[in-house]
């Protein structure tokens, strides 16, 4: 499989799943891979069954004890007793699953589970309802959802985090390594490959973030390359010399009743210096409230004036706008 091969080429993946994809704009196994987990739950360790509700997630291994069927038509919920094995049986819990029949072919009674979920408080038991888990297995793979570290990803509407893990595992397995190989490798040394497979799947947190510093640094490459093409393309650019006339802005300064700061000054001779160069301007002036910023923008528009061009002030509000028009009225009244 390529990395840019659509999702409906991919085995195993369901119509339903297909089109959902699409709807939220996932078209090939590349924008899937792109699709980074935003956090990871560390599912490796077993946590002691919990005495009482409330609390974080947490990751539980034991034996069924016992299992029935509760309720009546849309309202019945699946229900298993889990014993904690490893504590001589003292520790019990119970898991409920909700609008799911077929529950009583996959939970049974005397099965070895690992589970993860959330504990609450329901009539005086302690409960988990909806637990991800696995029954365990002599002959099983590694889980990719328990005794893990498990990613977590950003909602995707119509696929649950269980499938997403299994869809994105299985493009990781099929994928072509050398499909995989960016324009720009800012690590030849880091296999492209191999920092999607850790920071999907990382054996440890180390290994997510130096998966994501990978990423990173990638991303933050083209970034600079986009600026770095911009400011060549504005160089080639043709602009109209502005600034060889002073006399307007000299007459302004020597109509002030007072001077310029250092910072002023300076700024003004950039501008200057800028506007006398056959291409456009484009520049950031930063100050502090107060500091003096649209004296300076009014003397670059002095410049422009004084070279037959007109000159216009843009501000976010009308209240601003005025205030900008009175303060210009009344220092360029001089003039």
């Amino acid at each position: 499989m390529r990395a840019e091969s659509s999702l409906q080429d991919l085995s195993g993946l369901k119509s339903r799943e297909w089109e959902a994809f699409e709807k939220a704009g996932f078209h090939t196994g590349q924008e899937l891979l792109d699709w980074l987990p935003k956090r990871y739950e560390d599912r490796r360790r077993f946590d002691a069954f919990p005495a009482q509700a409330g609390g974080s997630a947490v990751c539980l291994r034991g034996v069924v004890l016992d299992t029935q069927r509760k309720g009546f038509g849309g309202k019945g919920f699946y229900e298993a007793v889990i014993e904690d094995e490893a504590g001589g049986g003292f520790s019990r819990l119970t898991c409920r699953w909700f609008n799911m029949p077929y529950m009583s072919k996959v939970i049974a009674a005397g099965q070895e589970v690992v589970l993860y979920g959330k504990p609450k408080e329901s009539k005086g038991r302690v409960v988990i309802d909806h637990p991800e888990f696995e029954v365990m297995k002599e002959d099983a793979e590694l889980s990719l959802h328990l005794e893990r570290i498990a990613p977590i990803y950003r909602n995707v509407n119509g696929i649950p985090q269980r499938r997403l893990r299994e869809i994105i595992h299985r493009i990781l397995e099929l994928v072509a390594p050398e499909t995989l190989v960016s324009k720009y490798d800012v690590d030849r040394t880091y296999p492209r490959i191999e920092a999607y497979r850790e920071l999907h799947f990382p054996g440890e947190m180390a290994e997510a973030e130096t998966a994501r510093r990978y990423f990173a640094k990638e991303e933050f490459f083209l970034q600079q390359l986009r600026v770095v093409w911009r400011r060549a393309r504005h160089a080639e650019l043709n602009g109209r010399v502005l600034g060889k006339k002073t006399h307007l802005l000299t007459e302004f300064y020597e109509s002030l009743p007072f001077d310029l700061t250092g910072a002023q000054k300076r700024s003004v001779k950039e501008i200057v210096k800028d506007l006398r160069l056959a291409r456009p301007m484009n520049r950031l002036l930063q100050g502090d409230v107060g500091s003096g910023k649209t004296f300076v923008a009014m003397c670059a528009m002095l410049l422009a004036v004084d070279s037959g061009c007109q000159a216009a002030l843009m501000a976010p509000t009308q209240i601003l706008a005025e205030q900008h028009y009175l303060t210009f009225s009344k220092w360029l009244e001089p003039l």
